[in-house]
């Protein structure tokens, strides 16, 4: 993994520097197992490095939680087998920011081997652009006048 072994608590332990935060938010956010697309409200789902994380959202005062099943801190098991997410079987190897506004609960399930979960074209997350391949038509998720349009596979 990439942030045991470059992020320690050694006086050269943090690569680089952390001009605004940057490099703060990403160890942060990673921990969490998640990364945040830029320009979106999309975050990737990677396996976190606890087995639980809370976040209080400030304004709305939900708390969202994401829970491994299958922990292993060693960091032996790294890959998603599956996901729920408010109890209900969760593919997308994504998710949106009413997932801290609205409280939800993703509980990821963590195996030694890699699988196919979150790879099927309708779960990738949305895009400025349209995808043609593997014969999939998306349909368009959101749009302003005058700003760019996202498109998410049709479900």
């Amino acid at each position: 993994f990439y942030i045991p072994r470059f992020f320690q608590p050694t006086p050269p332990g943090l690569p680089g520097n952390d001009d605004s935060g940057a490099m703060g938010s990403f160890v942060a956010f990673s921990m969490m197992g998640l990364f945040p697309n830029p320009g979106q409200d999309v975050y990737l789902i990677t396996p976190p490095f606890f087995p639980s994380v809370t976040v209080k959202h400030p304004v709305t005062g939900k708390t969202a939680k994401i829970r491994n099943v299958n922990f292993d801190a060693a960091y032996k098991n790294i890959y998603i087998q599956s996901a729920t997410l408010n109890g209900k079987p969760y593919t997308k190897n994504w998710i949106d920011h009413s997932f801290f506004t609205e409280g939800k609960e993703l509980v990821l399930t963590l195996g030694k081997n890699e699988s196919n979960w979150g790879t099927a074209v309708g779960d990738l997350p949305p895009s400025l652009g349209r995808y043609s391949g593997f014969n999939q038509t998306y349909s368009k998720r959101w749009s302003a006048p005058g700003s760019a349009q996202l498109y998410s596979p049709a479900l």
